[in-house]
């Protein structure tokens, strides 16, 4: 058993523990990053492999909007960015169809909201009493849940209200409803983070703690070696599901216990996805005079979400289920979840699976509530929790803090610059307690 000492530990060489780790260099403090998996990124994870046309985005795919966060890497680093545009297509009724008003119709809904904002309640009650009060909204209420569900990995019968406001009013300040894509791949924005030091496949098991020291056990998650590092303070970047998680490869214990940490993670949800990404021979859709298809809304099919690579031109579609609808792949295999994507696209085209077949050359698929290090994709807030979002951010006794997407009270959880951003707060807080340490 060895002891590692430095002045900062970071659980986690995600985007939260990466941007951590770069404001406290700029401030000459030391830190040490512990990441369990064998390279950083966390839930960005891109593939670069022969016959895919371009990078394979296995999580996070898309810049939301103009966040400074993500521009200034881009910018900074020239990287090629390419805005998602085109056709909206809706497989409703058992008819294909353009349905360029998707958006609109969740504007609609989105904006009774703003209007009844004065308490806290499921969408999926929202929307009931809506359309009892205005059932001219019938169909804009149907698409916004498939909206709302997709979109935030969320089951609609949850998630709140409030949250839904205070991320659409964020998303207005960025211009959020835009969705950019690197080209080159999501991972290049990690490559001026990659000169911090990261002790790989490294565990963290318990974190034990008292004011302004930490002793973090761990394990490498291959040979088992047990090692020990100690610490002024830690930051802690760790999924939402892994802090609720007992048990599991990823569990982490806090000794002495943090029961209201505890409750604040109990308070707020992990939402699942499940990606698929299709290679065809051709991009077949075009043929059927799809030339600038976008999105795929494929209603109450097993992937009901498609998008292609636009403006782009390749052979590529990937579908998306989020949601309720992940969590009913829980148990597929990944020929299973290929079956549901060629299925969803079988009958949105009216071509036989075997015909599908045929034109694939390759698949991927990302089951990231499979993933024993995320145990789900991204958070969102339950009718009546959206200050456990604070509560779980909030530092303890100037040793513990706390950073990832699930702590944004900002309106951006769920999104890379928003995991960005906690990253840099936590990393400032820390750095008051430093200051405020050299002046006494």
């Amino acid at each position: 058993m060895v002891t590692r000492s430095t002045d900062v530990l970071i659980v986690g060489a995600g985007v939260a523990g990466l941007a951590a780790a770069d404001t406290l260099a700029a401030a000459h403090i030391n830190s040490l990053i512990l990441e369990a998996r064998d390279r950083i990124g966390g839930r960005i994870h891109t593939l670069r492999t022969s016959g895919s046309f371009v990078p394979v985005e296995l999580g996070a795919e898309f810049v939301h909007g103009k966040p400074p966060d993500v521009w200034n890497i881009i910018r900074d680093r020239a990287l090629p960015v390419a805005e998602l545009n085109g056709d909206n297509a809706c497989f409703e009724d058992n008819r294909l169809h353009r349905c360029n008003d998707f958006w609109t119709e969740w504007e609609k809904v989105a904006d009774e909201m703003e209007l009844n904002s004065g308490r806290d309640e499921s969408f999926t009650n929202f929307v009931a009493r809506l359309v009892r009060t205005k059932p001219e909204l019938a169909k804009a209420v149907r698409r916004a849940t498939d909206f709302v569900e997709g979109f935030n990995a969320a089951r609609a019968s949850e998630i709140g209200v409030q949250s839904l406001i205070q991320d659409r009013d964020a998303q207005e300040k960025i211009e959020g409803s835009r969705p950019f894509r690197i080209v080159s791949g999501y991972d290049q924005i990690l490559d001026g983070f990659a000169h911090h030091t990261v002790h790989f496949k490294t565990t963290v098991k318990e974190i034990h703690w008292e004011p302004e020291f930490v002793r973090v056990h761990t394990t490498d998650t291959i040979s088992r070696t047990v090692r020990v590092y100690e610490a002024k303070a830690i930051i802690v970047t760790l999924p939402l599901s892994v802090l609720q998680s007992t048990g599991r490869i990823a569990s982490v214990v806090f000794v002495p216990h943090l029961p209201m940490k505890k409750q604040a993670a109990d308070a707020l949800r992990m939402g699942n996805v499940v990606k698929v990404i299709l290679v065809f021979e051709k991009a077949f859709w075009t043929d059927r005079g799809w030339e600038k298809l976008a999105f795929l809304q494929a209603h109450n099919q097993p992937i009901p979400v498609f998008w292609t690579a636009a403006p782009l031109v390749t052979p590529i579609l990937t579908g998306w289920a989020a949601g309720a609808v992940a969590d009913s792949l829980e148990q597929a295999t990944p020929r299973d979840v290929l079956s549901a994507g060629l299925e969803s696209l079988g009958a949105s085209f009216a071509i036989s699976i075997a015909g599908l077949r045929s034109r694939l050359r390759r698949s991927f698929v990302a089951d990231w509530g499979a993933d024993e290090f995320a145990l789900g994709a991204y958070s969102y807030a339950p009718a009546g929790a959206l200050s456990a979002r604070e509560s779980l951010a909030a530092p303890v006794e100037n040793t513990l803090f706390f950073a990832g997407e699930a702590t944004n009270t900002e309106g951006a959880s769920g999104t890379v610059h928003g995991a960005l951003a906690t990253g840099r707060r936590a990393a400032e807080q820390v750095l008051k307690v430093v200051k405020s340490s050299s002046a006494a």
